[in-house]
């Protein structure tokens, strides 16, 4: 009683501490083109929220950030790694010791030598040290990807090379079978390629399901069948293993190999059994016909124009119909926040007005407008969408009884949309080299302030300042503002004038020194 009479004494106290330490936690961006102030309000709730959603597991003391929603509220399960992955993805410039640990936690679900199924990763993490496969789902293909490729990003971004030799449980955790990062991804490679397999011209398999399958499923009108492809998963593949390749041959890890050399098929695959003429199949039978034919699901065609394996006609093609099939009023199926992300991003590569419209169009703020009798994607919504050709749109989108039905609120994933497509529009990527900074914002001035990054820009001005986990000397390439190009350029590091090389695609290159939790500034301007 007496604890509780405290806490009520100092309840003022306590909410203006939680609001300044929240305040340098969220993510912030003002940009001068039209509706910036919903992105604003919007990025800042969702960096708010995702965050807030970590939860902390004491047997393997580790916070994580998985799909929430009713999946975990009611069904007590944290999602799928590969939701894991994702959301840590998100995280790397919010919050990097957060996505850190949400990454070893997704790596505890794998299973360990002496499973009945080594090395897999199941469909759901679930309870204390659980898991669950669902019906007919028990060798699902998705997180042998999106895990190591997220470990890739992370390392470039943050350049914690040490995140390989750092350790995480197999499963089970009680067993006490350790296993280093560099270890868990490499045996993940091994049971994709040799359990769940490769189909139509060394298409990668399907296996019982992968990233979306539930939408899969619904267009296909039936389950999806043994022996199936997913070109999905290939388009992955080529997006996020050349990253993750790049980052092990530089730590000189010995299976770097390994992971060019699946890159390398699932490039021809994706040319001669992927692509139907038109755009990037969902995914393929064992005998080579589309499980869904005529139907375009946007997160391939996004993937595949994100990894660069698509010329400039098709690249044109494929963003054209980007353009015309993302946000609220999507016509094809289900509206997926997840997949809108990497829409958003890829759209922005050749136009970034019409990246800024689509990040509008998959914000709650439009979704309320066009469907304002649903409480859910008003200020939170579920993991999928009812598209407009669909029954009751704008509703949570099912397939099957879940909990979503009576409980549509409080997923992840639509802020984790929010959070990963605004800073896709940042332009930041990175490589064993170090960064490359090249914004696909609407407007050459905007200001953006994260936890771990900084960016400001004007028509004759880029700078800001990079926080990392590391020490260690990168290069950093900026892309020059229209008024510099062509003027004198000078490079400031941590306000002291610095050598540069300029560029023939207008880009300067100069050396920068990040260090561990420590933020240094640049500013590249012209004269």
């Amino acid at each position: 009683d007496s604890a509780l009479e405290e806490l009520r004494a100092n309840q003022g106290e306590l909410l203006q501490q939680a609001a300044l330490s929240w305040n340098d936690r969220l993510a912030w961006m003002a940009v001068d083109a039209e509706d910036s102030g919903v992105v604003q309000r919007e990025l800042a709730w969702s960096s708010y929220y995702v965050q807030a959603q970590a939860t902390y597991d004491e047997l393997r003391g580790l916070r994580a950030v998985g799909v929430g929603g009713p999946t975990q509220f009611i069904a007590g399960m944290h999602g799928n790694a590969a939701d894991l992955a994702l959301n840590a993805e998100g995280l790397i410039h919010l919050n990097p010791s957060l996505a850190r640990e949400t990454l070893l936690y997704a790596m505890s679900a794998q299973h360990g030598s002496q499973s009945e199924t080594p090395h897999r990763y199941p469909a759901s993490l679930a309870g204390v040290d659980g898991y669950t496969d669902g019906a007919n789902n028990a060798n699902r293909s998705d997180a042998h990807i999106l895990v190591p490729a997220a470990v890739g990003r992370y390392i470039a971004l943050t350049r914690d090379f040490d995140f390989l030799t750092s350790k995480s449980p197999y499963w089970p955790v009680a067993a006490a079978e350790l296993a280093e990062v560099g270890e868990h991804i490499v045996t993940s490679l091994q049971y994709l390629e040799e359990e769940v397999g490769f189909g139509t011209e060394g298409l990668v398999g399907l296996g019982s399901g992968d990233f979306g399958s539930d939408q899969l499923r619904e267009a296909s009108g039936a389950e999806l069948p043994l022996g199936a492809s997913s070109v999905l998963n290939a388009a992955a593949i080529v997006h996020g293993f050349p990253l993750l390749t790049d980052v092990l041959a530089a730590a000189e890890f010995a299976s770097a190999e390994a992971f060019a050399g699946i890159v390398a098929t699932q490039v021809g695959a994706l040319e001669s059994a992927g692509w139907n003429g038109s755009f990037y199949e969902r995914a393929i039978s064992a005998s080579g016909e589309s499980l869904t034919p005529g139907v375009l699901f946007t997160e391939t065609q996004a993937l595949a124009v994100l990894a660069g394996v698509t010329d400039e006609n098709r690249t044109d093609t494929l963003l054209d119909a980007l353009e015309a099939n993302s946000g609220a009023t999507f016509e094809n199926g289900s509206s997926r926040p997840a997949a809108a992300a990497w829409v958003t991003e890829a759209i922005a590569q050749r136009n970034p007005s019409t990246a800024w419209q689509s990040l509008l169009n998959n914000s709650l703020a439009t979704h309320a407008d066009a469907a304002p009798e649903y409480v859910h994607g008003v200020w939170t919504g579920p993991g999928s969408f009812a598209g407009a050709g669909q029954d009751e749109p704008g509703s949570a989108s099912l397939t099957g009884p879940r909990p979503d039905a009576d409980f549509p609120f409080v997923s992840t994933e639509a802020h984790m949309a929010t959070v990963r497509a605004s800073l896709g529009l940042l332009g930041i990527s990175a490589s064993s080299r170090g960064w490359r900074i090249d914004p696909k914002l609407p407007s050459e001035t905007f200001s953006v302030v994260l936890p771990n990054v900084a960016l400001h820009g004007t028509a004759n001005t880029i700078g800001g300042a990079i926080t990392a986990q590391a020490d260690e000397l990168i290069q950093l390439v900026v892309t020059l503002p229209s008024a510099a190009r062509g003027s004198q350029i000078t490079v400031m590091v941590k306000e002291a004038e610095v050598e540069f090389v300029l560029g023939a695609n207008n880009t300067v290159t100069f050396d920068f020194p990040m260090r561990a939790q420590e933020p240094v500034a640049f500013l590249v301007s012209g004269l």
